[in-house]
């Protein structure tokens, strides 16, 4: 999302809580990325790289994003998909998942999009670093939410829209699990600092 009025550009990395952010921001008229505007091309996705927007817009424009603990972002996509996405094109993703999370890491963990699946750090990446303004975390979302409203000066409540329901993401692994996604999200885990807490 983009927003000339408030000089910022948000880049929302899935499973995060950017839907809920999205909100929030709409309703002080931060709108939906103009793609022509912010990248220079029709490529449509909400999930656009900092990388892909316009050089002189994340120079100019105050950006941000949030990261989210890997582990419990493998177990959120695994109860978004398993209780049945969100809209038309998941349903060919939906009927693949399997009823239990150790097959879903191990054996089918690619037939989710690639932008739902790939490291959080190379959304907020653009020449050669890590280059946001600000990096807020899920675990203190409300917290970090209240800068972000203090810094574009607005004044609105984060609402929770599409939160999956599951228990604590901790009770969903064991030791070959915890291992794989540790591996597979190494650089977020070493850049952000996150630990699996039980």
């Amino acid at each position: 999302m983009i927003s000339h009025k408030h000089r910022c550009v948000f880049i929302h990395i899935p499973k995060n809580g950017g839907t809920s952010i999205e909100s929030a921001l709409c309703r002080w008229n931060l709108t939906p990325s103009n793609y022509v505007e912010l990248m220079g091309s029709k490529y449509h996705s909400k999930h656009h790289t900092l990388r892909s927007i316009k050089k002189d817009l994340r120079d100019k424009y105050f950006t941000f994003a949030f990261v989210r603990n890997p582990w419990d972002r493998a177990v959120s996509l695994y109860s978004y998909y398993r209780g049945g996405g969100n809209k038309k094109s998941d349903l060919r993703i939906v009927d693949k998942i399997p009823a239990d999370f150790k097959t879903f890491v191990m054996s089918t963990w690619n037939i989710i999009p690639q932008s739902h699946r790939k490291e959080q750090f190379t959304y907020i990446k653009a020449d050669d670093k890590i280059n946001v303004d600000y990096i807020c975390k899920f675990e203190n979302m409300n917290e970090d939410w209240e800068y972000i409203a203090h810094k574009l000066k607005i004044n609105e409540k984060l609402p929770h829209i599409r939160a999956s329901k599951h228990l604590h993401y901790s009770t969903y692994y064991d030791d070959e699990t915890r291992e794989v996604i540790s591996k597979r999200y190494a650089n977020d885990i070493k850049l952000f600092k996150y630990k699996f807490k039980n």
